[in-house]
């Protein structure tokens, strides 16, 4: 199912409408009840002179409830099972107010720890052009985020209202970038909303489960809307996680540990559960059973997933984002250890995923995917 976007439809009555998005512009098509598509057939075909009086209609706001399914980058558009050309279709050019060598941002959480950061990043690159804040502070609503954040005026003001911004934001722009770090409980919301708008996700917000992320990759496959779930940005976490790989073929026994500030809501974290996937894809079962071990205190050996490994979540103040993935073999330990300092390590990577996002035909889940 995809969003509700504003757009050209029929009125109430008529059928389902749906949407799709071609290299330029955005446009409406019936997925029933038109002069060319008769209620009651909805496998007759749609065409231009069809799409041509649909667009003359007056714009409606439309919950859709059809799917469209792109088969490749806007090459053939599909409408309830019947396709056609994407170079057949009549364009109605909405504009932008982005230039064409810049890619539009909204930023989630904008007066977060990260969000902040992100918003410096993008408001100092060039080629980035941040077009919207939203965040739920109550007192920074209608504010200016680059003056809240000691930037100067940046001319776009925070909002908390997130669907009417993805709403404008994929009118008005091409190739929008949504980058999100806000919290668990919303962010799967917040991830599937944007790809139903058009808007390419970059989530930085962890707590996803396996479940919603084989949701969204789904979804954002069938939209056609490439998206990135990123639980680290940093660089270094990767090559940590790539060295753990070699690693784990050479150790039979292995635990991790990270270590986050006391403000972190989800544990472990997304970057361990991240690295404890990749060790596990070498395909074997870690820590084989030595003596029967029994807690006088539950959880004081950590949690255990299937293939054996441990993992240990720390909270403390002072802390930022910290890992160790421990080996153990007779005589020896083997420890790989990252520590990131200051929230500007991620930044790098943020701006990567924001460039890279819009060329994905799908959901990419780790920054390995992207270097």
């Amino acid at each position: 199912m995809v969003g509700r976007p504003f757009g050209k439809s029929y009125p109430s009555g008529h059928g389902e409408a749906g949407t799709v998005d071609t290299a330029d512009t955005r446009v409406v098509v019936p997925a029933s009840g038109s002069a060319d598509r008769p209620t009651g057939r909805p496998d007759s075909p749609v065409s231009r002179a069809g799409l041509n009086r649909l667009l003359e209609q007056e714009p409606v706001l439309w919950p859709l409830a059809a799917i469209i399914d792109l088969g490749g980058p806007a090459a053939m558009v599909w409408v309830s099972g019947d396709r056609m050309p994407a170079s057949s279709m009549p364009l109605t050019d909405q504009g932008s107010s982005s230039t064409a060598s810049t890619i539009p941002v909204l930023v989630v959480g904008a007066l977060g720890r990260m969000g902040a950061h992100v918003v410096r990043a993008v408001a100092a690159a060039a080629d980035l052009d941040l077009v919207a804040a939203v965040d739920t502070a109550a007192a920074a609503q209608g504010q200016d985020i680059g003056s809240l954040l000691g930037l100067g005026a940046l001319d776009v003001a925070v909002s908390q209202d997130l669907e009417g911004h993805l709403c404008l934001v994929s009118q008005q722009h091409r190739g929008a970038v949504m980058v999100d770090f806000t919290h668990p409980a919303v962010v799967y919301d917040h991830t599937r909303a944007a790809i139903a708008y058009g808007v390419h996700p970059v989530i930085g917000t962890t707590g996803l489960s396996p479940e919603q992320l084989d949701d969204l990759a789904d979804f954002s496959r069938k939209a056609s809307v490439g998206a990135a779930v990123i639980p680290n940005f940093s660089v270094g976490m990767v090559l940590l996680q790539q060295a753990a790989v070699a690693a784990a073929r050479f150790y039979d026994h292995a635990e991790l540990v990270e270590l986050h500030h006391n403000g972190k809501a989800d544990a472990p974290s997304g970057t361990c559960i991240k690295t404890a996937e990749l060790l596990e894809a070498v395909g074997k079962i870690y820590n084989p059973t030595v003596v029967e071990e029994k807690e006088s205190l539950a959880g004081s050996r950590g949690g255990q997933r299937p293939s054996g490994l441990r993992l240990h979540a720390l909270r403390l103040p002072g802390l930022v984002a910290h890992q160790e993935v421990i080996f153990g073999g007779p005589g020896e330990t083997y420890t790989l250890r990252h520590d990131t300092m200051d929230r500007s390590a991620y930044m790098p990577g943020v701006l990567k995923t924001i460039r890279q996002v819009g060329a994905l035909e799908g959901l990419v889940y780790g920054l390995e995917h992207l270097l």
